[in-house]
């Protein structure tokens, strides 16, 4: 579930748990809650797990400021970390949506205080919320050792034992990657391991699509990414028929 920031009282924000079945349309920018991805003008652009969340949020939020501290305690719930991270992601998503901080049209900055989500956003249904969607598992990641089926759904990749896929590795952290499951596509993003995640090579920095065929690096361990029944969405296809 994502996170709905709704004012209460005083100024208090509460948190309540959203669909992830929607997209949030202003200017020329898309974020689709579903896939995971946010589009400008057309193209998909890059944002980290964190930067993702954090404009969910916002958009959530807005056009209500929410302080600085609420913010940094659901990003950030498990972790002492100052301001200047907030900054950090707050500007991150500046680049990706084309929002100068001197001019903004979609986050502005209360000094001392926050952040609110001015932009005039249209909700409507995820593209890919109407797809048909395969009631039984319809991909598998296979490694040295185990497989492991994914249904419609978030599984998370790590060394602990209660985790949908479980790599008891000294590399592996104990949360370290996930693939979700919606509307005939899997996606894979990394949840702040230590030592990363790679596709065919590339080290993960944003959500990515995954395909039949291709290599998952966790930590030492090697997956392969199988679509069993071919499946397989093009988030790109989607948004062409748009």
């Amino acid at each position: 579930m994502l996170l709905t920031f709704v004012m209460k009282g005083r100024g208090r924000v509460i948190v309540r748990g959203q669909d992830t079945r929607m997209r949030y349309i202003f200017g020329d920018c898309v974020v689709d809650t579903e896939t995971r991805q946010a589009r400008r003008a057309g193209e998909a652009v890059q944002l980290s797990p964190k930067g993702f969340d954090l404009l969910v949020m916002l958009i959530d939020a807005g056009p209500r400021a929410v302080r600085k501290l609420d913010l940094i305690r659901q990003i950030w719930p498990d972790a002492n970390v100052t301001e200047s991270s907030l900054s950090t992601l707050i500007a991150e998503i500046r680049r990706a949506l084309g929002d100068p901080a001197d001019d903004p049209r979609y986050i502005r900055t209360l000094h001392r205080y926050g952040y609110a989500c001015i932009a005039q956003v249209t909700k409507a249904p995820s593209a890919l919320a109407t797809r048909a969607v395969p009631a039984a598992p319809s991909f598998r990641l296979a490694w040295d050792g185990g497989v492991a089926y994914l249904g419609p759904g978030a599984h998370v990749i790590g060394r602990a034992e209660n985790l949908a896929v479980c790599l008891d590795h000294q590399g592996v952290s104990r949360r370290h990657a996930r693939v979700t499951v919606a509307g005939g596509v899997a996606s894979l993003e990394d949840v702040g391991s230590r030592n990363g995640t790679y596709v065919n090579g590339a080290r993960v920095t944003c959500v990515v699509q995954l395909r039949d065929g291709d290599r998952i690096r966790v930590g030492a361990v090697e997956l392969a990414f199988e679509d069993v029944y071919g499946m397989t969405v093009s988030i790109d296809a989607v948004t062409s028929d748009e």
